[in-house]
């Protein structure tokens, strides 16, 4: 029985700390990663969801956030909480996504994701839709920083300075993406918006805030086949590493050969080193024989 399995049964897995399913990580269970991945996925999956335009992308996302905090787990310092370490690693993946997508054509249908607007009226609803749908258009024409800070200000609202935590930028440099990628979006959107725009872009951002995408269903059996493609992703590393301990003596036997094979050409140019200062005394001997004549 794995370590985790041994913490389950003398403990709820609620009262299992973050920390201690680490360790039982680091010692090989993979057992304790799919339950730490479960307890934070949520998170994870609501923040990729502002930038994934369908299902497979939401879950390459989520993937990869996962994925990397495997693989880093021994640089996790304990000097945070999980969450927070694993937020700047979901942030990173976004803004990666996003500069990936750059210059693909933009498509904002979404048609993948499922909406989810509860306790609202019938006209709230459609009119946090279309407000959704139209920022998703106007946002995808911005650079890829612009929509990241966009994002993580209005329409997550997290404060300058988690974000700048989030992000490694300072919060004066925050501060001023943030204004720089307002004026971009109002220059996008001054033509559908009449009147006031700061204005009207602040009664935007109010009424597309709610909209969050259901992802339950991307959500299942996510740990299964996140640890498949980890197993994977191993098996082709061990791999890798039992062709290249094959192929060691083969190497080692081309570095012999070569190491001798330099040691013969280094004693030849020694010996015709030797001969040519031989025969220039034997020269010199003689013209000074021919002078004594």
């Amino acid at each position: 029985m794995t370590e985790a399995g041994r913490m389950l049964i003398d403990n709820d897995l609620t009262e299992i700390s973050d920390d201690h399913l680490i360790m039982a990580i680091l010692t090989g269970d993979d057992e304790a990663f799919s339950w730490l991945v479960a307890r934070h996925k949520r998170r994870v999956f609501s923040l990729a969801a502002r930038f994934a335009r369908d299902r497979h992308e939401l879950e390459d996302i989520s993937q990869e956030v996962f994925i990397k905090a495997f693989e880093n787990l021994k640089a996790f310092r304990h000097e945070a909480p999980f969450e927070h370490w694993l937020s700047r690693i979901t942030v990173r993946a976004c803004y990666d996504f996003l500069r990936r997508i750059r210059r693909e054509k933009s498509h904002t249908s979404l048609e993948d994701l499922v909406y989810e607007l509860r306790d609202q009226t019938h006209e709230a609803r459609q009119a946090a839709r279309e407000a959704h749908e139209l920022l998703a258009w106007a946002m995808s024409k911005m650079r890829p920083e612009e929509r990241l800070i966009i994002t993580l200000l209005e329409l997550e609202e997290k404060p300058v300075s988690e974000i700048a935590e989030l992000t490694g930028w300072s919060e004066s440099n925050v501060k001023v993406r943030a204004f720089r990628a307002r004026q971009a979006l109002k220059t996008i959107l001054e033509k559908k918006m009449k009147g006031n725009a700061e204005r009207r872009l602040d009664n935007l951002f109010a009424a597309a805030r709610p909209v969050k995408h259901d992802t339950s269903a991307a959500e299942e059996f996510f740990e299964t086949r996140l640890m498949a493609r980890i197993r994977e992703n191993r098996e082709r590393l061990r791999h890798w590493f039992s062709w290249v301990w094959r192929l060691t003596p083969a190497f080692m036997a081309v570095a012999l050969v070569l190491g001798v094979f330099s040691l013969f050409m280094d004693e030849s140019q020694s010996l015709d080193i030797f001969s040519a200062i031989a025969n220039d005394h034997a020269e010199y001997q003689l013209i000074n024989y021919l002078g004594e004549e």
